[in-house]
């Protein structure tokens, strides 16, 4: 029987995946060891088959027939794959927190994250800059990611800014249920964050 090589599986694994998925040689483990999985990789990503993020995270064929090219990744799924991969907690923060949740329409000059990672930067083969900051997994690891977004959008905004058209888009972002849950927890955050939260609250029970 002719043995299937490397490169051969991991085509018919690629194959089932979604359009534009992102992947690396850790995905592939099962295949063969991590050596020869990387240079499999760096061979389909040569003749065409898939597409180099960033070293060692590749995307698969994502064509858009209407615009007639390729379709990049959104830096924010890159992120999340780096966080799936070294096993780190993330949320959005700073402008991207406030672009995400949709208080601002301006696209992020530089993509920010807090992580229960190291500080770290990754820039993309296109040239855009994801940043991760370090902050203490307790500060994050009891949130969902909208919620900590929610807390780094409040943090970003500051106290001098907040204003009650602020706090209803935040307000609809959130369920009754993740909003009792911030409540909850934000006993542990600034003094002046918190108040924003019981202040967010009070105001949804008027609406």
């Amino acid at each position: 029987m002719k043995r299937i090589s490397i490169q051969a599986k991991l085509e018919e694994i690629i194959e089932t995946l979604e359009k534009g998925a992102l992947v690396s040689a850790h995905d592939f483990l099962e295949v063969g060891n991590y050596e020869a999985v990387k240079r499999a990789l760096v061979r389909l990503c040569e003749e065409g088959k898939l597409k180099r993020v960033l070293r060692g995270l590749y995307q698969t064929p994502n064509y858009n027939a209407f615009l007639k090219k390729d379709i990049g990744t959104s830096p924010k799924k890159v992120a999340e794959k780096l966080a799936e991969k070294f096993g780190w907690t993330i949320a959005p923060a700073e402008d991207t927190a406030l672009n995400e949740l949709g208080l601002s329409t301006q696209v992020p000059a530089k993509y920010t994250f807090i992580s229960d990672g190291p500080t770290k930067k990754y820039t993309l083969d296109n040239g855009i800059a994801i940043y991760f900051k370090h902050k203490a997994n307790k500060e994050i690891s009891k949130l969902t990611m909208k919620e900590a977004s929610v807390i780094e959008a409040i943090q970003t905004i500051s106290p001098e800014h907040m204003n009650d058209q602020i706090r209803k888009k935040l307000l609809n972002t959130l369920s009754e249920q993740e909003m009792q849950h911030l409540l909850e927890q934000g006993k542990s955050m600034r003094y002046w964050i918190y108040d924003e939260i019981k202040t967010m609250k009070d105001e949804r029970e008027y609406l």
